[in-house]
């Protein structure tokens, strides 16, 4: 049968490429330089991406027919799809200027300049194609993607919503009014754009995964792990729903699903940002360590070469370098905030009659922080300070949360404000003097700071390390916890206390009641040590060292926070293979805090881990007589039991190394005189340990809180400050 030209484009039409393939060749034999032919054969090449014979067949077309400005607008996306962006720049130029009115070539043209990094040229070319062609769907979409990357939100929302007036309805538009919406954290309107979008197209799993980000954001998990999980089923390839699904599980510490989650996008997507870090920190939560030292030195060496792989929060439990951790602090800080800019012009021109001070967390409530720092909110000098706590956090209504309210001057719910809107509601309260009591902890907002919402901003007690960032001036610390030459690991300036970094709330009773250990679970006539640290926290190396602990000292066992049943399951399995009985290893449930301190006056001896410490958890056991024993590292978070150690008077039991902790242990676990000495001590000095003097502290941190006010007002840089 003999075929047509007609035909072979009615083939390429229904997409029977290689029929209409084989008839068009078939007729250039005979008529090499038919321009409809050789269209043909470029469309059939550009519908089998076969870039490259689309290019040549293309350039044959150019040599008959230099004028025709679709010819080289055609030519352009073949090289555009190879990769020759400059070369594609030069034809679409050409196009336009034998159509001045050619919309798609503007349009294309606008695509280059942003693979050629020239987003401003790509504006204009977006606009150009726009105004030819104000029915420019894609054009409008693209623009509104421009400039929604550059950060010019209100102008994406425009471009987007006059895409979406333009018939027929897509649901890719109004899923990206719903993006903007939710960078705007506007997040009642995010959530009614996606989910018109699923309405539209049900299998639309881009929009199940956007709601899902709403609904996390708004505090809805549940919704949220639905969301996610709509989106998976609709395509299980979809990494970011695994990744974030993940990160739910992970926050509700339900490590198993967390694992299995995040174990799925490393099958789809091993380079996912901060994937590594999520995995060592989740295997860490199981205490499983079949794979410990692999990540540990992964992770380690691509922290080390700035990559995006570990989270800050998890690199305190994963290595004992200030470097390291100064570098993921700095490589997140930037991956995170690089869209805010504030004004270079930026002043404060701030005269209170009183200083100023702000406290911002989302831990308002019965919460590790506020269980040591309560009581300085009540101390503070209100004669010379206004106390004024910012909550963006929605904290529980408990007895916690309205003895703080009460402590501060004013206390204000921002929980419903944007970052944004936080630091201008603190610049028209004009705050001297803002404290981030989270860090880089869960539920942080640490984009208020990168806002900056006072002209000092300081951090303190709840992230244990550098933040890495441009914003913060000060940390707290002190000369155990940050020494001299640990100095350059941190992007802030020092404020060095006297004693201990860490306050503490005096005010906190323990029940004096005669308690029993068989209530716990607790065996009579056995030394107790104890560990009440997370899960994450226990390293291979330390659990072996507790490990060799019971082994040489026979009525002993340890006592340690039950976090899930699979890492119970994994500690006792390495009991098995050390050949040692599972009854000397006893679980505690978690209980309230009254509760927990109660209970702990039976432990003899705590266990600190490393490289990540006990923090309000030593503090705790000391304040119910028991001593801690820890080994000083070289990070922040290696050395805060060493400081309440020393505050304390219990240099002897800062062990210099892993040897020294072991040998430290097993003596005392062996010697109920020993054991007894070092009780006495901490009962002694429950009293008079600077750990526990908060009056004192108190005065010290205003201290400090002036001489940063005064040197700022002076006009002076930030510097070290040493509180004496």
């Amino acid at each position: 049968m003999k075929y047509s030209l007609k035909d072979a484009y009615n083939f390429l039409v229904k997409g029977n490429l290689k029929k209409a393939k084989k008839i068009t060749e078939n007729y250039l034999i005979k008529n090499p330089k038919d321009l409809n032919a050789l269209q043909i054969l470029s469309a059939v090449f550009f519908q089998s991406k076969d870039f490259e014979n689309a290019k040549l067949v293309l350039e044959r077309l150019i040599e008959i027919n230099s004028s025709n400005a679709q010819i080289h607008n055609n030519y352009a996306l073949a090289l555009f799809n190879l990769s020759e962006f400059e070369n594609a720049l030069a034809c679409l130029n050409k196009a336009i200027k034998i159509d001045k009115n050619y919309a798609e070539a503007y349009y294309n043209r606008g695509n280059v300049f942003l693979k050629l990094q020239n987003r401003e040229s790509a504006l204009k070319s977006f606009d150009h194609a726009i105004e030819l062609k104000p029915d420019y769907k894609i054009a409008l979409n693209n623009k509104g993607n421009l400039l929604k990357d550059i950060g010019k939100l209100d102008e994406a929302l425009i471009s987007y919503q006059k895409a979406i007036k333009i018939q027929p309805i897509n649901p890719d538009e109004i899923n990206n009014c719903g993006n903007i919406y939710f960078e705007m954290e506007r997040y009642d309107d995010a959530l009614n754009y996606f989910t018109t979008a699923i309405k539209i197209n049900p299998n639309f799993y881009q929009a199940h995964y956007n709601l899902g980000k709403v609904l996390n954001k708004v505090g809805n998990k549940n919704k949220a792990i639905e969301s996610y999980k709509n989106s998976i089923q609709i395509n299980d390839k979809f990494e970011r729903s695994f990744f974030n699904l993940g990160s739910i599980y992970l926050e509700q510490k339900n490590y198993s699903e967390a694992k299995n989650c995040f174990e799925k996008v490393l099958d789809i997507k091993p380079n996912q940002d901060f994937l590594l870090g999520n995995i060592f920190y989740t295997n860490a939560s199981l205490c499983d360590w079949s794979k410990f030292e692999n990540f540990k030195e992964e992770l380690e060496n691509k922290i080390h070469d700035g990559q995006k792989v570990c989270m800050p929060f998890h690199t305190l439990a994963l290595t004992n370098s200030p470097e390291l951790q100064k570098i993921a602090s700095e490589t997140y800080f930037k991956s995170q905030f690089k869209k805010i800019k504030i004004e270079k012009t930026l002043t404060f021109n701030y005269d209170n009659k009183k200083i100023k001070v702000g406290y911002y967390s989302a831990d308002f409530h019965s919460h590790a922080t506020m269980y040591l720092i309560a009581n300085l909110f009540e101390l503070h000098d209100k004669d010379k300070f206004e106390i004024i706590g910012f909550s963006y956090g929605r904290s529980p209504k408990d007895e916690m949360n309205s003895r703080v309210k009460n402590a501060f001057d004013h206390f204000f719910d921002v929980s419903e404000k944007t970052d944004k809107e936080i630091a201008n509601f603190s610049r028209d309260l004009k705050i001297d003097i803002a404290v981030d009591l989270k860090g880089y902890t869960r539920d942080n907002r640490f984009g208020i700071f990168v806002e900056r919402c006072s002209p000092i901003q300081v951090s303190y007690l709840g992230y244990p390390g550098t933040l890495g960032s441009n914003c913060i001036d000060y940390i707290i610390a002190d000369k155990i916890i940050i020494p001299k030459d640990s100095e350059k690991f941190y992007s802030e300036k020092i404020i060095y206390m006297p004693d201990t970094y860490q306050v503490n709330d005096p005010t906190i009773k323990i029940d004096s009641q005669k308690i029993k250990k068989e209530n716990y679970g607790l065996p009579d006539n056995k030394f107790i040590f104890c560990s009440f640290n997370q899960n994450y926290k226990i390293t291979p190396s330390v659990y072996n060292i507790w490990v060799k602990i019971l082994k040489e000292t026979k009525d002993s066992i340890i006592w340690i926070l039950s976090e899930n049943n699979k890492s119970r399951e994994n500690l006792l399995e390495k009991l098995n293979l050390s050949q040692i009985d599972r009854d000397r290893l006893i679980f505690a449930e978690k209980l309230s805090h009254k509760d927990h301190l109660y209970r702990l006056k039976l432990a003899d001896l705590f266990l600190d881990t490393f490289p990540c410490n006990a923090h309000t958890t030593a503090s705790d056991a000391l304040r119910s007589g028991v001593p801690v024993l820890t080994y000083k590292g070289k990070t922040f978070a290696s050395r805060v039991a060493t400081s309440l150690n020393y505050s304390f008077g219990l240099n002897a039991l800062v062990a210099k190394d892993e040897k020294e902790y072991l040998d430290l242990a097993v003596e005392i676990g062996n010697n109920r005189e020993k054991s007894l000495h070092f009780k006495k001590i901490v009962n002694k000095n429950l009293d008079k340990s600077p750990l526990f003097n908060i009056k004192s502290f108190t005065k010290n941190l205003e201290k400090a809180y002036v001489k940063i006010y005064e040197n700022y007002k002076a006009g002076m840089q930030a510097e070290n400050l040493f509180i004496e």
